[in-house]
């Protein structure tokens, strides 16, 4: 369980954010969480989706320069960067999957 103080969340601009920060936002394709990878000011910013119907794909401010940086979302910042992540596995939830079914991926916060 990952407990986030009040005072870390604050709604930002995505380009504000440093790689391997952890931020949410809406848009037209539903909610998603996603960790920033790059943030080369004043140009480009990407990110990486780790939930909603773009799981594990790439995102960006686009290839346009400074014009697309400048617009990037407006995003929800966590207060968590990705070092202060942890896993932990509950045995008791580990089953044997059927050959295939196997799914790779999921963060829940």
């Amino acid at each position: 369980m990952i407990t986030i103080q009040y005072s870390n969340l604050a709604l930002v601009n995505v380009t504000a954010l440093k790689p391997g920060d952890l931020f949410q936002y809406a848009d037209r394709h539903g909610s998603h969480t996603a960790l920033l990878v790059e943030n080369d000011a004043p140009r480009w910013a990407s990110w990486l989706y780790l939930t909603g119907p773009h799981q594990f794909r790439m995102g960006d401010t686009g290839h346009g320069g400074a014009l697309h940086y400048a617009q990037a979302p407006k995003v929800l910042r966590l207060g968590i960067h990705r070092d202060d992540l942890r896993v932990q596995i509950d045995q008791g939830q580990v089953k044997r999957a059927a050959a295939g079914t196997l799914r790779v991926g999921h963060l829940l916060i």
